[in-house]
């Protein structure tokens, strides 16, 4: 199926796809986050990770050991080209450069086309690049980014909207295993390490004792501390290595 939107002229493979596609050109996002905090996305998909954001899962595990995990395969598929080096987006105006991510080269071409979307709300300027303009609101412009309610003012967009918290009361950080909600990511983060000691930050399993956290953190990092003395097989438990060394060598420990 062929997108009828002129200019377009995308193929889907389906109707499905199509009214989805469609939403990407009316701006419609019928879909809103549970949390209220005012998120609305597009498609189904992107809800689900968004709402991961609120929960902390973090279902996609880096495959080299790393230990690092996200809340979308594409946030992994980008993580792993830091393993493997690729770097498949290459510029097409023949500069030779080439880009892990499909941003940093659509960010990287408007050297070429001159293209400045961040466009000042006070002055003429406008910059290639958001951290840019950032830097110049901050840097020319006393006031920065006003809060409606107090007229705080701070440098950074991100700042203000975590400050507005403050006023609307809005808590969207919700923790999985007591009723506490929190303002911002990190004061979450603060809760889980103080109040839940024993629950992984990174699966969000939980244990009765932090022993019992510490054994099962191994299997996110890779490691295997007990090593056997007589051949190379290594273990992420003490109990494994002398269930090892019992079938395989017919050593008690």
């Amino acid at each position: 199926m062929v997108c009828p939107w002129e200019g377009c002229g995308k193929g889907v493979g389906g109707s499905y796809y199509l009214k989805r596609h469609m939403r990407t050109h009316t701006g419609e996002k019928p879909f809103k986050c549970s949390f209220c905090c005012g998120k609305a996305v597009g498609g189904s998909y992107y809800m689900k990770r968004h709402m991961r954001t609120h929960t902390g899962e973090k279902p996609f595990k880096c495959s080299f050991c790393c230990g690092k995990s996200f809340n979308g395969a594409y946030y992994l598929k980008r993580h792993l080209r830091m393993h493997t080096g690729e770097k498949p987006h290459r510029c097409p105006v023949c500069c030779g450069k080439i880009f892990a991510d499909r941003w940093r080269l659509k960010r990287h071409l408007r050297i070429h086309t001159g293209e400045k979307p961040y466009i000042c709300r006070i002055c003429p300027y406008a910059a290639s690049q958001k951290c840019n303009l950032n830097a110049h609101i901050a840097v020319s412009l006393p006031s920065g980014f006003l809060c409606p309610w107090c007229q705080k003012s701070f440098s950074r967009f991100w700042l203000l909207k975590r400050h507005q918290s403050v006023h609307s009361g809005a808590r969207p950080f919700a923790c999985r295993s007591c009723p506490y909600a929190a303002k911002t990511k990190s004061n979450l983060s603060a809760h889980i390490k103080q109040r839940h000691p024993s629950l992984n930050t990174n699966c969000r399993k939980s244990f009765t004792a932090r022993g019992h956290l510490r054994d099962h953190t191994l299997v996110h990092t890779g490691e295997r501390p007990f090593r056997c003395p007589v051949c190379p097989h290594a273990t992420t438990q003490k109990s494994n290595l002398k269930r090892h060394m019992t079938r395989q060598h017919r050593v008690q420990l």
